[in-house]
C-alpha cells in the first residue's frame, strides 16, 4: 500500500510491502512526483533475505534510484541521499519493485523527492 505527502517542496511517497511466495512485490504510486530524488529509506520489518533489491521505475522504465536500492540489508534500516547519485523524476507514476526478498517477507520503502519547481525544502 502507498501513502503520500505532496505538500511543500519535499514530496514523500511511502510503500508498505509484503512479498509473494517468489520473494517479489510490485506497486505503482498513485501520485506523479516531479523533481530530484532526495532520499531513499529502506526499512526491513520481517527479515527479508539479505541483499534484496529495491528498484523504482518511472513511466519510461528507468530506475530513478540509479541502482542505489540494490543489496539492501536484512535487519538494518538503510538510507541513500543526494550525494549517492540518486536520479530524477518528471511528473511520472513510480513503480516500486522488490526482488529476492523471500517468501512473505515485508518492509517499508520511503522516497523523498525535492520538487524542483518549488526549489525549497519544507
Amino acid at each position: 500500500s502507498t501513502t503520500n505527502d505532496m505538500t511543500g517542496g519535499l514530496q514523500k511517497i511511502k510503500w508498505s510491502w509484503t512479498c509473494d511466495s517468489a520473494g517479489a512485490y510490485s506497486e505503482a504510486s498513485t501520485v506523479r512526483p516531479n523533481g530530484m530524488i532526495y532520499r531513499l529509506v529502506t526499512i526491513p520489518t520481517d527479515g527479508p533475505t539479505d541483499a534484496y533489491n529495491v528498484t523504482i521505475l518511472d513511466a519510461d522504465g528507468v530506475d530513478v534510484l540509479n541502482s542505489q536500492g540494490l543489496n539492501r540489508a536484512t535487519a538494518t534500516t538503510e538510507q541513500k541521499g543526494p550525494s549517492d547519485g540518486l536520479g530524477v523524476v518528471k511528473s511520472s507514476l513510480l513503480t516500486l519493485t522488490i526482488a529476492n526478498a523471500g517468501d512473505a517477507k515485508s518492509g517499508t520503502v520511503i522516497l523523498y523527492v525535492l520538487d524542483l519547481d518549488k526549489g525549497v525544502l519544507g
